[in-house]
């Protein structure tokens, strides 16, 4: 009865995690891209730093291509993650519809449930009263 809701509301919070799961692992993938990106330019200007000592427009020079890497991967993530949001926004309101679905479900369920255990309670409690009646009716 009621004791079945919880499984079955934690199954529509399962289903809907497996739902996000590529979402969240595009985003994981995001993120480890743009650390390896984050480490490589840090080599770079160690690398431009280094190659560059006494040439201080050698070293400029090759900080602007840094800055310009650097600047190509911001473009390139943003536009990453904007394409993500943009496929969650659009998949949003039918994932909302089948948690909603489940949800309802598991709940009509529970009340069919507690409505069967009122009226097998009810016609317990009829046939009991009934029998005490007829048996001082004796």
């Amino acid at each position: 009865m009621i004791q079945e809701a919880g499984p079955g509301i934690q199954a529509c919070l399962q289903s809907a995690a497996e739902d996000l799961q590529p979402y969240f692992q595009n985003l994981n993938v995001m993120v480890a891209v743009s650390q390896d990106a984050a480490v490589g330019a840090n080599a770079n200007v160690t690398d431009c730093a280094n190659r560059n000592r006494d040439n201080v427009e050698g070293l400029t020079a090759c900080l602007y291509v840094v800055r310009d890497q650097v600047f190509d991967g911001r473009d390139q993530l943003m536009a990453a993650i904007l394409g993500l949001m943009a496929d969650f926004r659009s998949d949003t309101a039918p994932r909302v519809a089948d948690f909603t679905v489940c949800t309802n479900d598991v709940q009509d369920k529970a009340i069919s449930e507690s409505v069967d255990v009122i009226q097998t309670t009810r016609a317990c409690v009829k046939k009991l009263v009934d029998g005490t009646n007829s048996a001082s009716s004796a």
